[in-house]
């Protein structure tokens, strides 16, 4: 067996299927818009967000919003208190304590046993 290397002429096709159509399409073509007008259009906020919506996120925009939530999550670890550990908050052992004789002390007032 031997590789056989055939090459094809080159074809170029055309959403046309005549000149005379070509003709009609090129004559009937709107051109009255200008660069700016069209770029406004494309870049309003309903053609943006709709894009958005439809297109597909790449792998380096998906990389910067993981180290961008990585990095916000280490910083709210340090600044946001929900993060903390319950057990090294004073201020939550008082009111455990408080808690703990209001109840005591309640329960010494209405006894009745």
């Amino acid at each position: 067996m031997q590789n056989l290397v055939t090459e094809l002429p080159m074809v170029t096709p055309y959403p046309w299927a005549s000149i005379e159509e070509f003709n009609i399409a090129f004559m009937n073509l709107d051109v009255s818009e200008d660069h700016i007008v069209r770029a406004k259009r494309t870049l309003s906020n309903e053609s943006l967000s709709a894009m958005a919506a439809v297109v597909p996120r790449d792998g380096n925009e998906m990389r910067s919003i993981n180290n961008a939530q990585s990095f916000n999550t280490m910083n709210n670890k340090v600044i946001n208190q929900r993060y903390a550990n319950p057990l090294l908050n004073p201020f939550a052992w008082g009111s455990l304590i408080q808690q703990i004789t209001k109840g005591s002390q309640s329960r010494s007032k209405n006894s009745r046993y």
